[in-house]
């Protein structure tokens, strides 16, 4: 009516599915010019532009009614639209309109299409009762309408699946109301589309672990296009069906069996498949089964060997899973064969484990093969009946021989005859045949009957001692046999002594006689024949000043090869060389000679009594004699033409000197600085003729001269003679660096600087040395030199004097010893004159003696040690004294005591420390044997033994007071139970002292260790994937551990836990990783043992690879009914992996619906995708990323459903909760194709009833 106001609601929607640009929109009041003319930048698809415009009308109004005409062209676009209202302006006529629009204009068949249905007032009247109608969309509604309003009407439908490809869907609505009534209609063409649908159902609703559950598929075509190539897959339970083709609404329903997990949880079990096609349509199906709670166990008893031999040690492993979905409580094991009764209390579902009880049986002797051992064990549970398990241990054939072997006598001499006696037994389970003796040192090779079990035959073989046999002959024999193929062999030893010396010790030269200076060379061998090892020898030649040891080793040999230069000494006379050899019960004695060659030799020495004299002046010369040689020259002669000597034959003893004195006068008119030089030959028959000159300048040269003289012209033995020499200066000049040399006397003095007659004196001394044979002249010359002068020289002569002396020594040796103890006393008597000594003899009463040394030359000495018992009945303290007596022809009678001190009876002590001694099974302890001589004399041949601290030594020789310690560090076997006593002697023998013994002891002492570990499968694993840690306890102690293992991560608690010693518990647990756990995280598990004393801990870390990370974000945060939100995925891939068959789903809240054509992938329009089923993102590669984009529309305000689905509404009214899910297969670090799942963030958007 006139003056009311009428509002329009302009609604410009693009339907198709590409943006609008340039949109002439303009509305049009018929009569009453234009209300609305603009122009639209863009319109996307799906989006509405929406204008109100007001409008009053006039007064007077236009007659009829108001035509409003709305136009939207896009001309850029050739797509054009109009819709029309009329407007009755008369008073209380009723008049309505409908628009009809829907947001597709083509879709493929199971699309949902939205359509608005748009009701006007366009009367002047209110309208009651407004029937809304659309038979197509199956649609009808009975609303109120107040003149000059409008109400929209949101009605989805369906596509009918199959509808063929061009089919014109076309409907109509209509409003009725007070007899008025509005039509609009909208046109959907059907398009092209190959889509299949998957139903996946199960033959039962519930099931148990390990029950089978038939799966249906059912597999329709509900495109409109034939497919092809269509393959079914499900990869939970393993199945991948080819079905071929289907035409438009066919159907198939394969099956598949699949039995459930042992292990798997109570509750809800889905699996989910897939069907494809080669036209690219894809379906998505899955079976829901619920689990009930079920109890089961599997249990499996094993032993180590299947089959043994008799005394082989059989180990068992105990295997438990529960393969049932509840844990297991008070679960326990028993083996009464093997005396087990171990709690295990707690079993989780999945859980499996295994008890290893090691070398618990063992096979008893004599068993025969195909024997059978069978035993059963028996565990129990809460939930369960109980459950056995056995394993049997078959008897085998274990062929095995054994050798005695023994000698008799155990000792002989060298060609006696001996019996060896060889005991050949059966001592395995099965008869021998094929028997076999051998022995190469008795030189047999023997053939035995076969034995039966447990028979034996006895072989005796007589054998001669071979002539090189050692003083031990230790032989091994051996003896095999066979047992159906099978050879076995045994060894056994016997050791005989052989009666014989232990050493053989020879001595020789290579020369018998030689001359005075002539070098000879003296071989000295020694054979071993004993059997210690390395034993001991010393090697004495006092002549040859030889002092060497040796080590000889059975049958060994050494020698010694020493040079000796032959003395001056008498033709005649016989050198003997004694050699001593010393050892462990070794004192040997060898001599060899060599015969002194005559050797005849004169010398000659002539000297003029002036080094220089002037003419006229007459020299005298002195021509000495000596026979130098080791015989008496018979017919010596001198001859001296210048000073007309020639002196007749006459004899020269051994070392005695003829002096002939000759003159010469310097003829006048000598030239000065003549030399006078004349030559004294001396001769004899068994000489060649020896020459000296003497000369003689002509002064006036410088001149020294030279005089030597002796406070005495004899002298004895050991006696001293004073020379006196002087030097005088007989020129008339000076002489410079004087020097003065005696030879014999061992001087030279440098007199240095005389002048002209002037003199100095030297003194000197010459002591006769022992020995020196009576007659012999020592004659001795000093000389004196300058660089300006002759050397000048003057000799004296002493004569050795006639001197008789014999001495005599005794020692002992040792110097104390106990009664009945062994002395050796040597004694020794020495020609300590210069004569020979003739009938020389020594005697000792006391021991038994009396040795003819017979001559004894001068300086010479001779030797003897004699062993002594010192008689039983000499208390301790006392001393016990004999003399010796040594006489000759030429000497008194002289004598030599020695003294031995008796001490007390020899002893020795062995003590172990510490007693006892504690050690830890497996640990070291170290022990000390100490052994004392507490006694005054030496012990020999100390033989301590203890074989379980591996002692074997000998020790030569222990002085009185002595002590030697050996240390020795044992290791305790590990697992030695606590409380053991490793018992054992430390037994010592000695020469002198009876057997001596001490107890080792080592007490075990309890050692609680536990061995815990703990391992991943997969180091390195991506979130979701399911990882398997193992956890092992082993009782690596002596001692019985109980106590309880926890690991909070895996919510695992089971004991108490019983361990023998070196037992073990083995559990292994699945773990899945959380889905949201960040890249590169690390999940370290910890599993803890705590028990009798140990606290252990043992921790395995994966490391968390993650491959995808999904973010979703809205772009608004509040939003009201009939609002459309855009959601934003971004999917991307950081990892090395690839992220293969992703599949995005976003399964929306019933309170809002998704706009159609709306999902984009990478900006890529997806028309075709479903967020419930999936949208395929295809393999996302390293660094990759997709973004997923869709829209919805508010339906109604959201309400909490109570679900834990990833997609509902929050608990608070009027909260949108949404969150996307991205599945996908990727090859794990450690090798398995996995299916896991990445979850978005979930996103939060405020719904109102209106826009605020």
């Amino acid at each position: 009516m006139a003056g009311q106001t009428i509002y329009f609601q302009l609604l410009v929607t693009n339907t198709g599915d590409t943006t609008l640009t340039q949109i002439e929109v303009k509305d049009v009041l018929d009569p009453g010019g234009v209300l609305l003319d603009i122009t639209l930048d863009s319109l996307p698809p799906g989006v509405t532009n929406s204008q109100q415009i007001a409008y009053t009308i006039p007064d007077p109004p236009p007659a009829g009614f108001l035509n409003n005409i709305l136009t939207a062209n896009a001309p850029l676009s050739s797509v054009a639209a109009e819709s029309n209202v009329f407007i009755d302006i008369n008073d209380s006529v009723p008049g309505i309109s409908i628009s009809k629009s829907a947001d597709h204009i083509t879709a493929p068949p199971g699309e949902i299409v939205e359509y608005s249905l748009v009701v006007s007032n366009t009367g002047t009247t209110d309208l009651g009762s407004v029937v809304v109608s659309d038979p197509t969309l199956g649609f009808s509604a009975t609303i109120d309408l107040p003149a000059g309003e409008s109400t929209t009407q949101l009605v989805l439908f369906q596509v009918p699946f199959g509808t063929a490809a061009g089919t014109l869907i076309t409907n109509t609505a209509t409003a009725t109301a007070n007899g008025v009534t509005s039509q609009s209609s909208w046109t959907v063409t059907v398009s092209a589309e190959a889509e299949i649908l998957l139903e996946k159902d199960a033959d039962v609703s519930t099931a148990v672990p390990g029950d089978i559950v038939q799966y249906t598929f059912t597999i329709t075509n509900i495109g409109n296009l034939p497919l092809t190539g269509i393959v079914l897959t499900d990869s939970d339970i393993g199945v991948s069906i080819p079905i071929g083709s289907l035409d438009v609404g066919m159907s198939v329903q394969p099956t598949a069996d699949f039995m459930i997990p042992f292990g798997t949880p109570a509750g809800t079990f889905t699996n989910n498949a897939s069907v494809t096609s080669d036209q690219g349509a894809e379906g998505f199906g899955s079976g829901v089964v619920m689990i009930s709670p079920s109890a089961s166990l599997t249990f499996m008893k094993t032993a180590s060997e299947t089959l043994a031999s008799p005394g082989d040690s059989i180990s068992y492993t105990f295997n438990f899973f529960n393969s049932g979905n509840i844990t297991l409580t008070n679960v326990f094991l028993t083996d009464p064969t093997l005396g087990i009764a171990q709690s295990i209390e707690t079993l989780l579902p999945g859980m499996d484990f295994g008890l290893e009880f090691l070398d618990e049986f063992t096979i008893p002797a004599g068993s025969l093969p195909g024997t059978e051992f069978t035993n059963t064990a028996t565990v129990t549970t809460d939930q369960l009946a109980p459950i056995q398990s056995s394993a049997t241990v078959t008897v085998q054939a274990a062929p095995s021989i054994s050798l005695d072997k023994s000698v008799l006598p155990t000792s002989a001499s060298i060609g006696d005859t001996v019996i060896y006696t060889f005991v050949i037994t059966n001592n395995g389970n099965v008869p021998l045949t094929g028997i076999m003796l051998t022995d190469p040192t008795l030189g047999i090779s023997l053939n035995i009957p076969d034995l039966d079990v447990g028979a034996s035959n006895t072989q005796m073989i007589d054998f001669v001692v071979p002539m090189d046999a050692l003083v031990t002959i230790i032989n091994t024999a051996t003896v095999t046999g066979d047992a159906s193929g099978t050879t076995v062999q045994a060894q056994a030893m016997a050791t005989l002594t052989v009666n014989r010396p232990i050493i053989d010790f020879t001595k020789t030269v290579d020369h018998s006689s030689a001359n005075p200076g002539d070098t000879v060379t003296f071989m000295i061998t020694i054979n071993y024949f004993g059997t210690e090892p390395n034993f001991f020898v010393q090697l004495d030649d006092e002549l040859l000043d030889v002092h060497v040891g040796f080590f000889l080793n059975p049958g060994g040999f050494a020698s010694d090869t020493s040079t000796f230069v032959i003395p001056a000494l008498p033709g005649g006379t016989v050198i003997t060389n004694t050699a001593t050899l010393t050892g462990n019960g070794v004192m040997e004695e060898v001599s060899a000679t060599v015969t002194v060659n005559s050797v005849p030799a004169i010398s000659i020495l002539k000297t003029a009594n002036t080094a220089s004299a002037a003419p006229g002046d007459t020299i005298t010369y002195t021509i000495t004699v000596q026979n130098t040689g080791n015989v008496v020259l018979p017919d010596v002669s001198v001859m001296d033409p210048l000073l007309g000597i020639s002196t007749p034959p006459a004899p020269l003893a051994i070392g005695g000197s003829q002096v002939v004195m000759g003159s010469f006068t310097i003829p006048l008119g000598t030239p000065a600085g003549t030399i006078i030089t004349n030559t004294a030959t001396a001769s004899s028959s068994l000489t060649s003729p020896t020459q000296s000159s003497a000369s003689v300048s002509v002064l006036s040269a410088p001149v020294l001269a030279i005089t030597k003289t002796a406070d005495r012209s004899s002298a004895a033995p050991e006696e001293t003679i004073f020379y006196t020499i002087t030097v005088t200066n007989s020129s008339v000049s000076t002489i410079n660096g004087i020097q003065l040399t005696d030879a014999v006397l061992g001087l030279s003095v440098a007199i240095g600087t005389l002048g002209p007659g002037d003199s100095v004196n030297v003194p000197a001394s010459f002591t006769v040395p022992a020995g020196t044979p009576a007659g012999t002249i020592i004659t001795n010359t000093a000389t004196v030199r300058s660089p300006t002068t002759l050397p000048a020289s003057d000799s004296v002569s002493v004569t050795v004097a006639v001197g008789t002396s014999l001495s005599i020594t005794k020692s002992a040796t040792p110097g104390s010893t106990s009664a009945g103890g062994i002395v050796i006393y040597t004694i020794t008597v020495t020609n300590t004159g210069n004569t020979v000594l003739t009938n020389t003899t020594v005697s000792d009463p006391t021991l038994s003696l009396s040795i003819p040394v017979g001559q004894l030359q001068p300086g010479q000495s001779r030797s003897q040690s004699i062993p002594f018992q010192l008689p039983f009945t000499l208390a301790p303290g006392s001393v016990f004294t004999n003399t010796a007596t040594a006489t000759s022809d030429q000497t008194s009678p002289v004598q030599a005591s020695a003294e031995v001190f008796v001490l007390p009876p020899p002893q020795a002590t062995v003590t172990v420390s510490p007693f006892p001694a504690f050690g830890l099974s497996g640990g070291e302890v170290t022990v000390t044997v100490t052994v004392t001589n507490p006694s005054s004399v030496t012990l020999t041949n100390l033989v301590l033994v203890n074989d379980f601290l591996g002692i074997n030594i000998t020790v030569p020789s222990l002085a009185p007071g002595g002590s030697f310690s050996i240390v020795r560090t044992v290791l305790i076997p590990a697992g030695t139970p606590a409380g053991t006593e490793l018992s054992s002697l430390a037994i010592l023998n000695t020469d002198q002292t009876p057997t001596t013994a001490a107890q080792v002891l080592v007490i075990v002492q309890p050692a609680p260790v536990l061995a815990l570990s703990k391992t991943v499968r997969a180091p390195e694993a991506v979130p979701g994937e399911k990882v398997r840690f193992k956890i092992q306890a082993v009782n690596i102690g002596n001692t019985v551990l109980t106590g309880v293992l926890t690991d909070p991560l895996l919510q695992l608690a089971i004991g108490p836990i019983t361990l023998s010693p070196q037992n073990r518990f083995t559990v292994s647990v699945p773990f899945v990783i959380p889905p949201e756990t960040l890249n590169g995280a690390t999940i370290t598990n910890t599993a803890f043992f705590e028990g009798s004393g140990v606290a252990q801990q043992a921790s395995a870390s994966v490391k968390v690879l993650r491959v995808l990370d999904v973010s979703k974000k809205s772009n608004k945060k509040e939003s009201f009914l009939g609002d459309t939100i855009r959601f934003t995925i971004l999917v991307e891939n950081s990892s090395i992996f690839n992220a293969v068959n992703s599949v995005l789903q976003d399964v929306l809240a019933p309170s809002v619906a998704l706009v159609p054509g709306s999902v984009t992938v990478n900006d890529v329009v997806q028309p075709d995708s479903s967020l419930r089923s999936g949208v395929k993102l295809g393999t996302i590669g390293p660094g990759q990323r997709v973004v997923v984009r869709f829209t919805v529309k508010n339906l109604s305000i959201p309400r909490s459903t109570g679900s834990s689905l990833t997609q509902s509404a929050d608990p608070q009214s009027g909260v949108l909760l949404n969150q996307a899910v991205v599945t996908f297969h990727v090859l794990s670090p450690s090798g398995r194709n996995v299916t896991v799942q990445a979850l978005s963030n979930i996103s939060r958007v405020i719904v109102t009833e209106e826009e605020e």
